[in-house]
């Protein structure tokens, strides 16, 4: 099978997602399509990586190159969803099932028969949960909510993650017999920053038809972008409004927290953090930099996470391993 070939697409939105993928020219992406190719045959396939690398352009590519392509594409963000939500958007309900409930409502289960569904954030699935979704995928059988009658769904389940779920498992969030459930296939998707020829790719791709300057091209290509192909289209489609279309320079592009190459390192200071080891030290500045960002921005979690190029469900995880809630001011 060539995934050039057997990819479809509906919009013009989804197509620029796909050639957006199968252009980038890094061994590392090439890696990640002979995983689709290979995962098309798989029963369920489990994605990883952090947020903003493309898991749901993943998702999608698996769906549409398999035999199911002509089915339903469902989605449904565990993340997103309040606990008390959750069963209603997998299982739907019957009329009258509980107040409001005026008409019989189609869960995600359902809608997905002969196609794919994606259950994106997996790792957020409240644990009193997990088993029923766990019976779902053994059988494929369920009930609505407020029904009685056995609904059976022909579908296969993409689940994808930001987060680690061997550690949710030791942590006891998340289900080991459910892992292992979903882990029967996995892609894991490398970070920007594990494919450095994918970015001059991308830097072209956003500014489309609008120059950019030699010095500004150099500085996105070397960029870290913590926060992924995410961070950089968005930082690209803010450059663009700031240029009025001319040419794109570097203070359109880059921010305070940016300018990471004209900061100096004190000798003594890595020395020091050389001393307790790598991890530790990496540790160490990580915890450094939140408390930095949290402190500039009054402990406004959602003004951290959009300046830091962190999705805040990520920036949440790394306050809870540092320990650093801290009440607003």
């Amino acid at each position: 099978m060539n995934l050039l070939t057997t990819v479809t697409a509906s919009t013009t939105t989804e197509l620029l997602n796909y050639n957006l993928l199968l252009a980038c020219p890094d061994p590392a992406t090439a890696e990640v399509l002979e995983l689709i190719e290979l995962g098309t045959r798989a029963p369920s396939v489990l994605i990883c990586g952090e947020s903003g690398t493309g898991k749901e352009i993943v998702a999608r590519a698996l769906h549409e190159a398999s035999d199911r392509r002509r089915g339903p594409f469902i989605e449904v963000n565990c993340g997103a969803l309040p606990p008390t939500l959750m069963d209603d958007a997998l299982f739907g309900h019957e009329r009258g099932a509980f107040t409001g409930a005026t008409e019989m409502r189609r869960g995600a289960f359902e809608r997905a028969h002969n196609g794919t569904l994606l259950l994106d954030e997996i790792g957020e699935m409240p644990l009193d949960q997990q088993p029923r979704l766990l019976r779902v995928l053994e059988g494929h059988g369920f009930e609505r909510l407020g029904g009685e009658r056995q609904i059976q769904s022909d579908f296969r389940l993409i689940a994808a993650t930001n987060r680690k779920l061997e550690e949710l498992q030791r942590a006891g969030s998340f289900r080991p017999d459910l892992f292992h459930r979903l882990d029967t296939f996995s892609i894991d998707v490398p970070p920007l920053r594990g494919r450095p020829r994918d970015v001059p790719h991308f830097v072209r791709l956003f500014a489309g038809e609008i120059p950019i300057a030699p010095e500004a091209f150099e500085w996105a290509t070397g960029h870290l972008w913590p926060g992924n192909v995410r961070q950089l289209k968005n930082r690209f489609e803010r450059a663009r409004v700031l240029s009025a279309g001319q040419e794109i320079q570097i203070r359109h592009l880059a921010r305070e927290v940016d300018n990471i190459s004209t900061l100096t390192c004190d000798a003594g200071f890595l020395k020091q953090l050389m001393s307790v080891g790598f991890w530790k030290a990496v540790d160490f500045v990580e915890k450094e930099l939140l408390r930095a960002y949290l402190l500039k921005y009054g402990n406004d979690k959602r003004a951290v996470a959009r300046n830091s190029g962190l999705r805040v469900s990520t920036l949440y995880d790394k306050l809870r391993e540092h320990h650093l809630f801290e009440p607003r001011k």
